[in-house]
Formats: C-alpha cells, sequence, structure tokens
C-alpha cells in the first residue's frame, strides 16, 4: 500500500493529483514541500505510515 491509498484509506485524507506526487516524493526524500503548512501535514501522515506499518 502506497502513502497516498494509507492516507485516503485509513486516516481519511483526500489528496489531488499534485498533493499526492508531492508526499510521495517528500516521504521518499526527493522534494520538499514549499509550504510549512503542507509539509507539518505531510509529517503527520509519513509518521503514521511509519507507525502503521512499524518503519524506522
Amino acid at each position: 500500500m502506497s502513502i497516498v491509498e494509507f492516507a485516503e484509506r485509513v486516516l481519511g485524507y483526500t489528496f489531488s493529483p499534485a498533493m499526492a506526487a508531492e508526499i510521495e516524493g517528500y516521504f521518499k526524500g526527493s522534494t520538499v514541500p514549499y509550504i510549512n503548512t503542507d509539509r507539518r501535514n505531510y509529517l503527520r501522515v509519513i509518521n503514521a505510515y511509519k507507525a502503521f506499518f512499524e518503519i524506522d
């Protein structure tokens, strides 16, 4: 399950295609969101994803 699928199915988020690409890139370390609010929201999703799947 990708991080976007997890966020939508488990956490109830809805992402536009651009935001989905941005969070995937941020999770992989290839991009950093320009807007700090987005960065904080994405970090919440990433941390929940890592905790759910027990990823370090």
